[in-house]
């Protein structure tokens, strides 16, 4: 669990960890203790901003109250991902010069993950129809914007 972490490495029952970006496991002090830090973080591998908010309380209010939320969302989504993605390279020197290893997942692994991860996507979706329905728009979006991204790197 998240809050064992910092605990875990310091007692050695985890050598390594990526809990978020680099910027927040600063924060929690993973420098301090841990030997080596992997990559890609499997369970988070993008960072995502959301509000929620009661379809009722959205509803009470007018068009221009909710293009003003609309809009604060927009701008914080926009921040958090121009600030946040440049701010990690330094912190990852940071982490260097701290004495911790940066290491990526070897290929094998990757592919081991994914296709574990298939197999729950497989199982949840069988047992709950909106799982599916969400896993499956994901996928929609990702095998398109997926072929985009290839021609980038």
């Amino acid at each position: 669990p998240a809050g064992e972490i910092y605990t875990s490495l310091e007692t050695g029952r985890l050598d390594a960890t990526e809990f978020a970006w680099p910027g927040i496991d600063k924060l929690l002090g993973f420098q301090k203790i841990a030997k080596n830090y992997y990559f890609p973080g499997w369970h988070n591998p993008g960072g995502l901003v959301e509000l929620v908010v009661n379809k009722d309380l959205w509803d009470s209010w007018d068009e221009n109250q909710q293009m003003i939320i609309r809009n604060a969302c927009r701008a914080t989504a926009s921040k958090f991902l121009e600030e946040g993605s440049a701010s990690q390279p330094a912190v990852l020197e940071e982490f260097e010069a701290a004495g911790v290893t940066i290491k990526r997942f070897p290929d094998e692994v990757l592919e081991a993950l994914a296709a574990a991860t298939d197999e729950v996507y497989a199982e949840e979706s069988a047992k709950d129809p909106l799982f599916k329905e969400v896993i499956d728009s994901y996928r929609a979006f990702s095998e398109k914007y997926d072929a985009y991204q290839a021609l980038n790197n």
